[in-house]
């Protein structure tokens, strides 16, 4: 007879696998939109709708489970998500027509948010929510790294219609998982330290000044996330390098992850955020300087892959455990996907030609408060304990 401790320890694993892997499309969105540009004969623009159409989708999907999360059956939802999400990725490589196969990226965005926000927030209502992070990102680094490897060579050897569908696949298995759930896993942790942080007048407080910090993280990494090929182009790297450093360099995440993971809150979630956050920084300002070819270009990208999981991890388990009553946590993925949509556009506005400078004010800048965050809100927690 499984006991409720059995129950909660399966559903973390459950939701640790649905957050991993519902949004599968954004680690290969390159890979996968030069598929379907391919099948479809599209131009940039188009593609560059393509990948509009799902982000916005996601964005949407975040936004909407911060409703959801409060008010809907959690493995009701994820059920019906997955569904959808396997019937919009499947019907996407049966059609020719732009239009329908926009409307069914931005379904398949926006179930993918509901499934990826859902299962961020449940976890960080479980017991222990920066170790489930860690494990969390660790789980996604993998995924991401193994499909993106992948992908390539479903195309190549089972044909590019495969390779499209292989997306709607993932999400056959999170149906799956999805109904193992048990339900029994959506209460608040009542141990003494949870209370004793909720208890505090300002906890409240802290969980958005902790959603502050977390996107600034974000939009330190994506503002030169999609412009790796330019900084390396920059200082005359061949292509072949430069994806072979950003294929390694993104391998950083499982150390950062993994540290989070093992570590807990044994060291304060204050002095690893801001390691964290400093990671980001000085990669930023080696690639800023310019790096010394491939080698140099693959240790600032692992370097910030460190320093952005360990970082994340901590914050996102910050928010969690000082939300008092959940709305703050039901929107850590909306932020998330939200800085990935909002970093590119506001280097778009401030770059003209090929300039890189902007891309590296907006990164370290963002990097450096989120550095300061968390020690605003420590300043801020011994002022109201010395009250």
């Amino acid at each position: 007879m499984n006991t409720r401790s059995t129950l909660r320890a399966s559903d973390k694993w459950i939701l640790i696998l649905l957050a991993s892997a519902s949004i599968i499309v954004v680690g290969v969105w390159p890979l996968f939109v030069n598929v379907l540009a391919d099948s479809l004969e599209l131009d940039i623009t188009h593609q560059g709708w393509l990948i509009s159409a799902e982000s916005l989708g996601m964005v949407g999907g975040t936004a909407l489970s911060a409703w959801i999360c409060r008010h809907a059956s959690p493995r009701r939802t994820l059920l019906v998500s997955a569904a959808f999400a396997i019937a919009a990725n499947l019907l996407t490589v049966s059609s020719d027509n732009l239009t329908l196969v926009l409307a069914l990226r931005g379904i398949a965005g926006l179930t993918a948010g509901v499934m990826y926000s859902v299962a961020v927030f449940h976890l960080g209502r479980m017991p222990r929510p920066d170790r489930a992070f860690g494990v969390l990102l660790a789980i996604q680094t993998l995924i991401f790294s193994a499909y993106a490897v992948a992908f390539p060579a479903i195309a190549e050897h089972l044909g590019k219609a495969f390779a499209v569908s292989s997306v709607g696949l993932w999400f056959v298995f999170l149906w799956a998982i999805s109904y193992a759930l048990s339900g029994v896993f959506n209460e608040k942790p009542e141990s003494k330290a949870a209370l004793a942080e909720i208890a505090s007048a300002s906890s409240g407080a802290y969980a958005y000044l902790g959603l502050a910090g977390m996107l600034m993280l974000q939009l330190s990494i994506y503002a030169v996330w999609g412009f790796i090929g330019n900084i390396g182009g920059a200082q005359g790297i061949n292509e072949a390098d430069i994806g072979l450093a950003f294929g390694i360099g993104l391998l950083g995440g499982l150390p950062g992850a993994a540290l989070a993971g093992l570590l807990g809150t044994r060291l304060g979630r204050t002095p690893m955020i801001i390691c964290g956050a400093l990671m980001v920084l000085l990669a930023d300002l080696l690639l800023a300087r310019g790096p010394a070819g491939a080698t140099g270009l693959t240790a600032a990208i692992f370097l910030m892959n460190v320093g952005w999981m360990l970082a994340l991890s901590f914050y996102m388990g910050l928010i969690a455990t000082t939300d008092r009553n959940g709305t703050a946590t039901s929107l850590i993925g909306l932020v998330q996907i939200s800085a990935a949509t909002l970093a590119p556009a506001a280097v778009a506005m401030l770059s003209s030609d090929e300039n890189l400078q902007p891309i590296f004010v907006i990164s370290c800048s963002c990097a450096a408060l989120a550095a300061l965050v968390p020690l605003f809100i420590t300043r801020r927690a011994y002022a109201v304990q010395a009250v």
